[in-house]
């Protein structure tokens, strides 16, 4: 009986580590040293910074870079001092809210996206997501936590201009499923609308895909175990938030794109937030884009979508 109960207790302390290593791999801050290792790795080898891209991509960061105004520190409602960068615009008729995706920042995600959006004639602002960047944090919240943040970050801008200019948000990845999932808190009226590009439906969703795609592995039981660790440690479960339900009550318009050969975050979720959403929309897929490329491989088709929707061209 000893025997059993010291077996048993071994096995449970080893499901318990796998759940804790799970929750580290996916959402624990990288250090500095291994989010640069990380960055650099990928300009060589992954994302939309490689191969025929890369020069335009180095020549959007730069742009980005020279065009800063300002940076801006606010406090979020759990404590973390969140950072931003501002782009002023001489003759504004709007802001937009950028907002990069998972382990990314807005010099990779809005690379070449960001210089289109201020050409509009809008202001930019561009944040580091808590646990990124120049933003604080030790877990990542997969938007259930940054919806908060840019809740947040509206608040200020709002002020800042006296509600007397226009906002959207933009965002890419984990960042559209974070504005989306913004879409339904307390906003204020200069909010006008939402372009989510390749957000998944939810964390549990999410991770359920990657866990196949990358480890062969089912979503039970660790993912399970990961998600009752995360709300105890991180302080939400990935089950907190899911985005077509969000969508059934959103009053927002909003542009949906996604890649057409999008295997990191299928297209098929980008089409299940699409479809749910009551409110004014329109969906982009991008046919040969991969997982946040879409502004990359087809340029114009993205531009002429976004025009039309700031002009209110929603179905």
């Amino acid at each position: 009986m000893k025997k059993k109960i010291i077996m048993g207790m071994g096995l449970l302390a080893g499901y318990a580590g796998a759940c804790k290593g799970f929750l580290d791999f996916a959402i624990k801050r990288h250090s500095e040293k291994k989010a640069a290792r990380k960055r650099k790795k990928d300009e060589k080898e992954n994302g939309p910074s490689y191969g025929i891209y890369h020069d335009r991509v180095e020549e959007g960061r730069q742009w980005i870079k020279r065009s800063i105004s300002e940076e801006w520190d606010i406090t979020s409602k759990d404590g973390l001092k969140l950072h931003a960068y501002y782009l002023e615009n001489p003759n504004p008729k709007g802001i937009f809210l950028l907002v990069h995706g998972y382990r990314a920042s807005g010099f990779g995600d809005f690379a070449c996206s960001t210089k289109f959006y201020y050409e509009l004639g809008y202001h930019i602002v561009e944040i580091d997501q808590r646990s990124h960047g120049k933003s604080e944090g030790t877990y990542i919240g997969m938007g259930v936590l940054e919806r908060l943040d840019v809740q947040a970050w509206i608040k200020v801008i709002d002020k800042r201009f006296e509600g007397k200019l226009s906002i959207y948000l933009a965002g890419v990845s984990m960042g559209a499923s974070t504005v989306l999932m913004t879409s339904t808190l307390s906003l204020p009226k200069s909010v006008k609308g939402i372009i989510a590009d390749c957000g998944f439906t939810s964390p549990a969703d999410i991770f359920k895909h990657v866990m196949k795609l990358w480890m062969n592995l089912p979503p039970f039981p660790f993912l399970y175990g990961a998600n009752l660790l995360s709300k105890w440690i991180a302080g939400y479960g990935f089950w907190d938030v899911v985005i077509p339900k969000e969508m059934e009550r959103n009053q927002l318009p909003i542009l949906f794109v996604h890649g057409g050969e999008d295997t990191f975050v299928p297209t098929w979720m980008g089409l299940e937030n699409y479809q749910a959403c009551r409110a004014p929309k329109r969906i982009l897929i991008v046919d040969g884009a991969e997982h946040a490329m879409s502004y990359l491989v087809d340029t114009k088709r993205y531009q002429e979508a976004v025009i039309e929707f700031l002009e209110g061209g929603t179905k």
